[in-house]
């Protein structure tokens, strides 16, 4: 087959994978307190594990599903405290970042907890009109570690105790971020790094420019987390941020079972001050639920809209990417093209 050929079949196939490349643009809250959240389909349900010597196999889901394409940003928190949080005495707490150079609304939100997390998502869920998906006891603080949801509870699911089956909205598992980070749909394998190419990015303070990622900078005041939008470039699935810009919360314990509550959770992805070994697809680090004041925790959302049929309701719709998709595409193509002619040169 001659190179044409392939870039042909290529460019078609790009086009395809980029007209059906929709995020789900969900509004919460209300009034001046209204937000919206965005997010990218990953499919390609018949993916394989990947697998590292010494270590469980990962990235094997078999359902479709979606994943925010920003971490979650600082504003977010605080519109959350101003709904919910301050009249249930359940605010979140986040670093200040007085002593980072950026310190806006659109800064990825750090020192956020598990717990924290856990509670966010479960608002998230429950203003909705869907079950919560992490268990606390009754009137419970922040701090409080969660429970397990039990055989006697709706929606509870035995292969995994913490997350309540009928949520729509949860903390990522293992295999869910690392699927969404490091997966490439259009060769259908594995990289190292979640860049578009794979290959380890370049260091940026604060950009959107392809295979770049915000990590490997000093200690604030000259380090610190960059805006969710300019947390480096785009990886394969067009998700930001997944290296660099701040460690991501797993939902899953560190011996992967969800059955102990006082159990340390996983983390990926490094963050802002990490070398690049934090970054790789190998590195799993875990803290404790509860750990509050690490400047580099923070977290991302994802959504299961196929448990709900009124997941896309009157006020949520499932849109095209913004204008920055045909960009996208388009390198999209070029990386699919020169992966193919290096191949082409090998055979």
């Amino acid at each position: 087959m001659s190179f044409r050929t392939v870039l042909i079949l290529l460019a078609s196939l790009n086009a395809l994978i980029c007209s059906e490349a929709q995020a789900g643009i969900i509004v919460f809250g209300s009034g001046s307190n209204a937000f919206t959240m965005e997010f990218v389909t990953i499919g390609d349900t018949s993916n394989v594990a990947d697998v590292h010597p010494g270590q469980r196999p990962t990235g094997s889901v078999f359902y479709e599903y979606e994943i925010g394409k920003y971490e979650i940003r600082r504003g977010l928190i605080d519109k959350y405290n101003a709904i919910f949080g301050e009249s249930n005495n359940l605010t979140i707490t986040h670093s200040s970042n007085s002593t980072y150079p950026a310190n806006g609304p659109n800064v990825a939100a750090t020192g956020i907890s598990w717990l924290e997390a856990a509670r966010f998502v479960n608002w998230m869920n429950t203003s909705k009109g869907y079950s919560a998906a992490y268990k606390f006891a009754h009137d419970s603080g922040i701090g409080d570690l969660n429970e397990l949801w039990t055989s006697g509870d709706d929606g509870y699911d035995p292969t995994n105790p913490y997350r309540n089956s009928k949520a729509v909205y949860a903390l990522p598992s293992v295999d869910e971020w690392y699927k969404a980070a490091y997966f490439d749909p259009v060769s259908a394998n594995w990289q190292q790094y979640a860049t578009l190419t794979g290959d380890i990015p370049t260091t940026v303070v604060s950009d959107s420019a392809g295979n770049t990622a915000v990590y490997g900078h000093p200690a604030a005041p000259l380090g610190g987390p960059a805006d969710v939008t300019l947390a480096g470039g785009a990886n394969a699935y067009g998700i930001v941020g997944m290296n660099g810009n701040v460690d991501e919360w797993e939902e899953t314990s560190v011996d992967f079972t969800n059955s102990d509550v006082w159990a340390n959770r996983g983390l990926r992805g490094g963050y802002w001050s990490s070398s690049s070994w934090f970054l790789q697809s190998s590195t799993r680090l875990d803290r404790y639920p509860t750990l509050e004041n690490n400047p580099g925790s923070g977290f991302r959302v994802i959504a299961l809209p196929g448990i709900n049929e009124t997941y896309y309701d009157g006020v949520s719709a499932a849109v095209p990417e913004p204008s920055s998709l045909p960009i996208f595409c388009g390198i999209a193509i070029f990386s699919a093209m020169s992966r193919k002619r290096n191949s082409l040169r090998r055979d």
